[in-house]
C-alpha cells in the first residue's frame, strides 16, 4: 500500500482539523464535543511534532507518531458508523463522510 507523505498527511489532517472543529461547535451533545475536542487536540499535537521535522523530510512516507493520534482510530470509527448523529449540519456530515476514509487509511497501520 502507497502511502502519503508527510507533507499531504499534514494537509489531510489540518483539513479534518477544521470539520472536527465544526463538527464541534455544531454538536449540542457534551459527549460528542468532548470526543470532537479529543481528536482536535491529538492531530494538533500530531502537527505539532510533524512540524518538528526537517522540510527534506516531508517526502517521506507519514507514520503516526503521537500515541494520541495511533488512540483515535476507534473514536474515527464510531463517529464514522453514525455520522448523521454526530455532525448534525449536513455540509459537516458531507465533509466528514468524504474525509474519513482517507484519513483511516492514514491512520491504519500497514500489516
Amino acid at each position: 500500500m502507497d502511502r502519503l507523505t508527510i507533507s499531504k498527511a499534514i494537509h489531510q489532517l489540518e483539513d479534518l482539523i477544521n470539520i472536527l472543529d465544526n463538527a464541534y461547535w455544531e454538536s449540542s451533545s457534551i459527549t460528542h464535543k468532548d470526543h470532537f475536542y479529543d481528536l482536535i487536540k491529538a492531530y494538533q499535537l500530531e502537527i505539532s511534532e510533524l512540524s518538528k521535522l526537517s522540510v527534506d523530510d516531508h517526502y517521506m512516507a507519514y507514520e503516526p507518531i503521537t500515541i494520541q493520534v495511533k488512540n483515535t482510530l476507534a473514536k474515527l470509527k464510531i463517529i464514522q458508523s453514525s455520522i448523521e448523529s454526530w455532525a448534525p449540519r449536513f455540509q459537516t456530515a458531507d465533509q466528514l463522510s468524504r474525509i474519513m476514509p482517507s484519513i483511516l487509511k492514514l491512520l491504519t497501520p500497514e500489516p
